[in-house]
């Protein structure tokens, strides 16, 4: 399927957006959720805006500014968000497996889980898996319990990191500065470029 240009899209880009943050106040009584699989949005600015829940899967966000933006559980999977910014973004429970954050900017960028609603100790956690940051800047992002699992992280910054719980199974974190990341009960099984004490 080809991607689609900002100009195919069905009404004006801030209407959709206005109409996914009723649709999220809401809880889907009102308003339309963003559906917005195989669109080409890069540059766009996002910031602060609520895409929680929203469908972007394999969408072209390459230099988009989503800083502080909540993307809560939203489907970013498949995405290309190569030097997107998403410093201190809320991407609890969101779907980004095999998207590519290449040069992305994800500083202080909340990426732990999201509890079950109407369940006791049970959570959403983000999945990574296979995801691309390389020489990402990730520094103070949390990634409490995310699944990591072969995800490239060569050369990304990873400073001061709470990656507590994190499922880094067969990740690559060759050259990654993990100075002060908090790597407490992580599963690096099969991790390459991190030193097993």
């Amino acid at each position: 399927t080809v991607p689609k240009g900002i100009e195919e899209l069905e009404g004006d880009l801030a209407t959709i957006l206005e109409d996914h943050h009723i649709w999220v106040t809401h809880k889907g009584a009102k308003g339309a959720r963003v559906e917005l699989p195989r669109y080409i949005l890069s540059e766009q600015d996002f910031r602060s805006v609520n895409l929680s829940m929203a469908n972007l899967a394999y969408s072209k966000f390459q230099n988009a500014n989503f800083s502080r933006a909540h993307l809560i559980m939203a489907d970013l999977s498949f995405c290309d968000l190569r030097c997107a910014v998403l410093s201190y973004c809320d991407l609890r429970g969101a779907a980004l497996n095999r998207a590519n954050l290449t040069g992305a900017n994800l500083i202080g960028a909340r990426l732990g889980p999201v509890p079950m609603e109407g369940t006791v100790n049970r959570e959403w956690t983000t999945n990574l898996q296979h995801a691309r940051f390389n020489a990402a800047e990730l520094r103070g992002a949390d990634f409490q319990a995310a699944n990591l699992e072969g995800a490239d992280l060569t050369d990304a910054a990873l400073n001061d990191c709470d990656m507590h719980r994190a499922l880094l199974i067969d990740a690559n974190l060759t050259g990654a500065d993990l100075r002060g990341a908090d790597l407490t009960d992580a599963d690096l099984r099969g991790a390459t470029g991190v030193k097993h004490d």
